[in-house]
């Protein structure tokens, strides 16, 4: 029953509605289609790309989004002054979604769709080529990549995380950012961050429920995480769809502020530079 009820809470925060969450005029992105090196058009948006070599964020959707299920922590980001660039996944977007909306057994086909190389290998090419477009003219003096749900599988794996997953990432970031991210389970083996060295960022909450189980199972990730510069923020309440960015204003305003304050530290908060708001803890080491 646990497991359902798992797996459940992640279909609903995959249909839920994006909040606009911004309360004065935010950057407005700009469109882009980039091309893969197999030649796949990866859709995306870029906030603050007028800017003289500014630090950069690339963001990175989970499941059955596109390049807007993350722009308003983008528009946040280029707020304070980094370039912000939201991917869209096609081969992991809505109509993928759709498709596992329409299974008889929707748990079964979820699990198919996160784990399926062909579509990580697509994720990682996507990936490749916003780093190709945004390191073109000046490689930035502090490059982060965040994501959401498998976003932060992307993230995790592009860190250097061990994964059955069949890619492997390149580790091209100074620091990552992973919001509800993978713990123990069919995608990550025991031991699977012991070699992540850079700094990260994980953001989970008391109802992020996830295919491999509760949101506790998710801290076994933290837990693999070498020393150094690595913090944990736990949500009270939070849940997989508030931390994405949907539907819980409240969250993503403590989603918003934690990730914006280990931005403005370039990944090294000090525990006291860490904002203090209700019902939200932290780990660092």
């Amino acid at each position: 029953m646990r497991r359902w009820l798992a797996a459940a809470s992640v279909l609903a925060t995959l249909t839920g509605a994006v909040a606009t969450g911004a309360q004065t005029a935010p950057p407005e992105g700009k469109a882009l289609v980039l091309t893969r090196s197999d030649g796949a058009a990866v859709p995306a948006l870029d906030f603050g790309g007028n800017k003289t070599c500014p630090p950069l964020l690339i963001l990175s959707h989970g499941f059955g989004g596109s390049e807007e299920a993350l722009a308003w922590l983008a528009r946040a980001a280029a707020e304070i002054g980094f370039r912000a660039i939201a991917i869209g996944h096609r081969e992991t977007g809505r109509a993928e979604l759709r498709a596992v909306l329409r299974s008889p057994d929707r748990r079964a086909a979820l699990t198919a769709a996160v784990v399926d190389r062909d579509a990580n290998a697509a994720r990682m090419s996507d990936l490749d080529a916003a780093w190709a477009y945004a390191t073109l003219a000046c490689r930035p003096t502090f490059a982060a990549l965040a994501g959401h749900s498998m976003g932060a599988q992307l993230a995790l794996v592009e860190a250097g995380a061990e994964t059955t997953l069949g890619v492997a990432g390149k580790d091209r970031f100074d620091a990552y950012i992973a919001l509800s991210p993978q713990g123990e389970g069919e995608r990550f083996p025991p031991g699977a961050w012991d070699g992540i060295d850079k700094p990260v960022l994980m953001v989970t909450g008391t109802r992020d429920a996830g295919l491999e189980g509760d949101w506790q199972n998710r801290l076994t990730a933290f837990a693999g995480l070498p020393a150094g510069h690595k913090v944990l923020a736990v949500l009270e309440g939070g849940t997989h769809m508030g931390i994405g960015g949907r539907g819980r204003p409240r969250q993503q305003r403590d989603v918003t502020a934690i990730v914006l304050a280990f931005l403005r530290d370039m990944g090294k908060p000090a525990p006291e530079t860490l904002p203090r708001r209700t019902g939200v803890r932290y780990q660092t080491k």
